[in-house]
């Protein structure tokens, strides 16, 4: 069984759920292609491929995240929230 977040908008009320499994990916997912940018950087010349591919991997993380901590009625990034287990 999965837990969620239940998250609900202060500004209209909008209830909308996203799975702790998911949120916890995207994290990491964007901790690991920071970390192997920086690496990349490095030695920039041999890995330019690499390091546009984890730039873009991490710029997909975060907007992903971006988008599931915002209201997907008016866009605010105002809510109250709490743990479903299941």
């Amino acid at each position: 069984m999965s837990a969620e977040f239940r998250r609900k908008c202060r500004r209209c009320g909008k209830v909308w759920h996203s799975l702790c499994s998911r949120e916890e990916q995207l994290v990491a997912n964007s901790k690991a292609g920071f970390c192997g940018f920086c690496f990349d950087l490095l030695d920039s010349n041999e890995h330019k491929a690499a390091v546009e591919i984890r730039e873009g991997q991490r710029n997909s993380a975060h907007s992903e995240l971006f988008r599931l901590h915002q209201c997907p009625e008016c866009s605010s990034t105002s809510y109250d929230q709490e743990v479903l287990e299941d």
